[in-house]
């Protein structure tokens, strides 16, 4: 099972960007199809940009970081590595601290 969170996005020109936190989940099911233990397995952070077609759009992945569930250092990295690189393709000239 997968769980995803907005945490960045925005637009410049005529593309529109986001980043997500998508968490993947194993179910453990019982005997009755009832769920009974999720088990966090990994996190990860998706750069994505919207690709507008005739018809639909969707968003197309553009990089992912993915960290262990248990290392929240890790996970901070790769964080700070994904809303570093949205923030440089939306605003390439502006200096972020």
């Amino acid at each position: 099972m997968l769980v995803d969170t907005i945490v960045k996005d925005g637009a410049t020109n005529d593309a529109y960007l986001r980043v997500i936190k998508r968490e993947n989940y194993i179910e453990r099911r019982n005997v009755f199809n009832e769920i009974e233990q999720l088990e966090h397995v990994t996190t990860s952070y998706v750069l994505q940009i919207k690709v507008k077609g005739i018809i639909m759009s969707r968003y197309v992945p553009i990089k992912s970081w993915i960290a262990s569930a248990d290392d929240e250092e890790e996970l901070e990295f790769i964080k700070n590595e994904a809303i570093e690189l949205f923030n440089h393709t939306i605003n390439p000239y502006k200096n972020y601290i």
